[in-house]
């Protein structure tokens, strides 16, 4: 018995960090496409809307954490679940296995519905729980900033995954990794010449062109203005010697936004099943923009 614990403590040991939480538009699936364009040699990573956190985690764990890692988003429920699995990862894995015990659609509706957290566990495992069991990781809010999100009819079993707690805890408490909690223009004084900044804000599409779309606490992201203000911003810092990649949709748009000498644009086709209806998923047109070779 006492080798069998042992292999399995060595097991979850070795184990590499993959992202922990569910989040539309993840890049989970277009890894390989950015990792064949990142910049040959950089020094500090940003990645300031960091939602899942899918090309961090991987290049985390292809460096070895050597480098300084800057990772933050605008969510603070987002951020904060970050700073649980860093510091309290054991903790929070018995919140939810809690959450495991009692989980069915009514009790989803429950969690959902009840906004009184006593510390930033219960937000972290409220967050997460909800995150794990609500239709496909869908982050959607009220004008009152409370999560709308549906159930997903998911088995128990995606709740809790401690291992890669475990392993995400490890890797978010290098002192080379840098959490916070704001907006993508938090981060211009740390940025420096050299370093290499991901840039994957909510995209731009044509058929949402005059509305809001939700983006997080109630906030709204205004589809072009919020755009045209991102693409500023971004020249600002490749004004810098920034390197940049930044993700977006295939849309004319956004591309005469980036229609500089200095940016290339390479358009890559994408698997989305955000739709409830499964006739309206398939392939999408995304672009990858880089201010480098």
């Amino acid at each position: 018995m006492i080798n069998e614990i042992k292999k399995y403590v060595k097991a979850i040991e070795s184990q590499k960090a993959k992202p922990f939480v569910l989040w539309s538009g993840s890049k989970r699936l277009v890894l390989q496409e950015l990792f064949c364009r990142l910049p040959k040699s950089f020094n500090n990573y940003f990645e300031p809307f960091l939602g899942g956190g899918s090309l961090f985690f991987a290049l985390a764990n292809e460096l070895k954490v050597e480098k300084c890692f800057y990772i933050s988003d605008i969510n603070k429920e987002l951020i904060t679940s970050y700073e649980v699995v860093k510091n309290n990862a054991t903790e929070l894995a018995q919140y939810l296995e809690d959450h495991k015990q009692s989980y069915s659609e009514q009790y989803y509706y429950h969690v959902r519905d009840n906004l009184i957290c006593e510390n930033d566990i219960d937000v972290a495992s409220r967050f997460l729980f909800l995150n794990k069991t609500c239709f496909n990781g869908l982050y959607k809010t009220n004008n009152k900033g409370e999560f709308t999100g549906s159930f997903g009819h998911k088995q128990a079993s995606v709740i809790l995954d401690e291992g890669n707690f475990l392993a995400g805890s490890r890797l978010l408490k290098n002192e080379n990794v840098n959490i916070s909690n704001g907006t993508y223009h938090n981060i211009e004084n740390n940025v420096k010449e050299g370093d290499f900044v991901y840039f994957d804000p909510p995209y731009f599409h044509y058929h949402n062109r005059d509305s809001y779309v939700d983006y997080v606490g109630g906030k709204k992201f205004n589809q072009k203005d919020e755009q045209i203000k991102l693409r500023d911003f971004i020249f600002s810092l490749h004004d810098k010697g920034v390197k940049i990649m930044f993700s977006n949709s295939n849309t004319e748009f956004i591309c005469d936004l980036f229609a500089h000498k200095d940016f290339n644009i390479d358009v890559i086709k994408v698997k989305r099943n955000i739709s409830h209806v499964g006739r309206n998923r398939g392939f999408e047109e995304e672009i990858i923009v880089r201010n480098y070779k």
